[in-house]
């Protein structure tokens, strides 16, 4: 038997070796909101920013460029889903009609 290969990433060692971890990071709406701040309103470099709001160089970046281009502050929103729409009895009647006038033909191969 192999010995288990161990991990230098020492947040990963705490873990089953068959765990996956998920590589983003969720960053709180507070927390963009703060950021967007520090860089548009107090003026602050999005490097500095972002070390000082313990979050990576390029989820910074892309918080604020996702500001500039929307041009709203982040709150928690749901996704709108669309509700599917239900086959009603016309529909369902008017599908067997169609199947049961052309079965023939699929029959023969047409």
């Amino acid at each position: 038997m192999k010995p288990m290969e161990s991990n230098n990433n020492p947040i990963d060692n705490n873990l089953p070796a068959n765990r996956r971890i998920n590589k983003y990071d969720k960053v709180s709406d507070e927390k963009k909101n703060k950021l967007v701040k520090l860089v548009l309103v107090e003026g602050m470099k999005i490097s500095s920013s972002a070390r000082l709001m313990d979050m990576k160089l390029s989820t910074a970046g892309n918080i604020i460029s996702k500001y500039k281009k929307d041009g709203r502050e982040f709150s928690k929103s749901k996704r709108k889903h669309r509700k599917k729409d239900k086959i009603t009895g016309e529909v369902t009647n008017f599908i067997e009609e169609i199947v049961g006038a052309n079965a023939g033909n699929y029959a023969r191969g047409y």
